[in-house]
């Protein structure tokens, strides 16, 4: 016998929306999970070992000095953002698993290239391609992962992205171990880029073969339990909600249709996106713009904490290297923490996040603030910490409240991107010229970061306030036409 059509889940009246399927195990048992964690490793990998290598790698151009190789770390970048809209719009045309491959392909190709290289100029020509693959593995991924875990696309975001804070504190310790481990100075570095292509390799078979979720139900069950009448896995349509996106289970069978922007109760393919479906620009824009300024206070933290720890503080290489680790360790753990969570709401999170880190930081500032004032050993690395668990959540929280409020198409993702690589090039930027027009004030870093994040949650504010109002607006036409004889 097939399941019940509403066994496993309980009914608003009943005080809980959330369905059984919202349950991490059941998140945590889902290959496809696995397969979008790597590819989100795979990013961090990339990024965080063009640090590393640039000694090696100025040697090998005939650089005059590391900092030559700069061009080469800005190009990636720019590149980033500048393909991210173009991957966008592939994105709604095609599989995304085609992108995603291609994206592993082109990297493998890039990356594999890069031992060969003798001129700054052929450094920087593979720049652009590696620089390119960013939004082709990085925003399918997310379209993928708010197709296959609609539910738990919160949760699912918050775990893969976690895998990318992961990838950047290994990095750089795998590969000083590599070249270690090398009887000749310079293997490590060939070896390096040789494990990383294989890998890349590897993961674009895997993405190429696998089957792309919009083809499979959105919870990843494929176990024969879906009774061929009502949507997916025997459970029945599926309404949305409340205005926090939960969703309610509908008892199978009932044939009922409900007006939305974009869904019919019980169409089988609940997980594609219709990319028609509009998204006010008084929604859209300000989301845009909360990724960046998302990204740009995480981003500077993380860039300058160093350095003005170091100038402050007095702390040695070592201690403010391990300071930094703190950061992007609280911020690695934060992540996976978070995609642990029982019925995670993006809002809440979100809210969370927000208090947290601009708590940390406002007191970091004032203990820097005045003549000569230090943080304490202690609450230096507390503050760090807190900073980095607060910023976590931040970027893939704010994708899934996006997803709550317009239908994520790929180029929405895409601008999500081009907005968060906007705010990591601008963010650390605008901090450096206040700090240095300051006479290296350390109090104005993170003031920087405060500013960045505080101005993050107006844009926030607006955003909720316009889809309200969208709503408001929606509802009240409906209503007026029902009313018509």
């Amino acid at each position: 016998d097939l399941p019940s059509a509403t066994a496993g889940t309980r009914y608003p009246e009943e005080g809980n929306v959330a369905m059984a399927s919202s349950s991490p195990a059941h998140m945590l048992s889902n290959p496809y999970l696995y397969l979008y964690t790597f590819g989100s490793f795979s990013n961090g990998l990339f990024i965080s070992l063009r640090g590393p290598i640039i000694p090696e790698l100025a040697t090998r151009v005939g650089a005059s000095s590391p900092a030559s190789l700069g061009t080469y770390l800005g190009i990636g970048g720019v590149s980033g953002g500048v393909f991210a809209i173009p991957t966008g719009l592939l994105l709604d045309r095609v599989d995304p698993h085609a992108v995603f491959a291609a994206g592993c392909v082109l990297r493998a190709l890039s990356v594999g290239a890069m031992p060969l290289c003798t001129a700054i100029w052929q450094v920087n020509a593979l720049a652009v391609a590696q620089g390119a693959t960013l939004p082709m593995i990085g925003v399918s991924i997310r379209v993928c992962l708010v197709r296959v875990f609609h539910e738990r696309c919160a949760a699912a975001l918050n775990f893969t992205m976690g895998a990318f804070g992961l990838a950047s504190i290994v990095a750089p310790l795998a590969f000083a171990a590599l070249d270690a481990s090398m009887p000749v100075h310079g293997e490590g570095f060939d070896a390096t880029f040789a494990a990383c292509a294989a890998c890349y390799v590897a993961l674009a078979l895997v993405a190429s073969v696998a089957k792309t979720p919009a083809e499979r139900a959105d919870d990843g069950d494929d176990d024969g339990d879906d009774d061929g009448r009502n949507g997916r896995n025997g459970g029945g349509p599926r309404i949305v909600g409340d205005e926090l996106g939960d969703e309610i289970p509908v008892p199978a069978g009932d044939g009922i249709e409900v007006e939305s922007t974009s869904r019919t109760i019980g169409e089988r393919d609940r997980g594609r996106v219709d990319a028609s479906a509009a998204a006010p620009l008084t929604v859209l824009v300000p989301m845009v713009a909360y990724m960046a300024l998302n990204v740009a206070g995480e981003v500077t933290f993380g860039s300058w904490i160093f350095t003005v720890a170091r100038a402050r503080d007095g702390l040695s290489v070592p201690t403010a290297a391990a300071l930094t680790s703190t950061f992007w360790a609280c911020f690695t753990a934060t992540r996976f923490a978070l995609g642990l969570i029982p019925d995670l709401r993006p809002l809440t999170a979100l809210a969370w996040s927000h208090v947290a880190a601009l708590s940390a930081l406002a007191t970091l500032a004032t203990y820097w603030s005045g003549p000569g004032g230090r943080a304490s050993g202690w609450a230096l690395w507390t503050l760090t910490g807190i900073v980095g668990a607060g910023t976590a959540g931040l970027f893939p929280n704010g994708i899934a409240q996006g997803s709550r409020m317009f239908p994520l198409t790929g180029l929405r993702q895409a601008l999500f991107e081009l907005g968060a690589a906007t705010g990591a090039g601008v963010g650390p930027f605008l901090a450096a010229r206040w700090y240095a027009e300051s006479g290296e004030e350390a109090w104005t870093v993170p003031a920087s970061c405060a500013g960045f994040l505080a101005a993050g949650a107006v844009t926030l504010g607006s955003a909720l306030v316009a889809d309200a109002r969208a709503r408001g607006s929606s509802s009240e036409a409906t209503s007026a036409e029902t009313r018509r004889p």
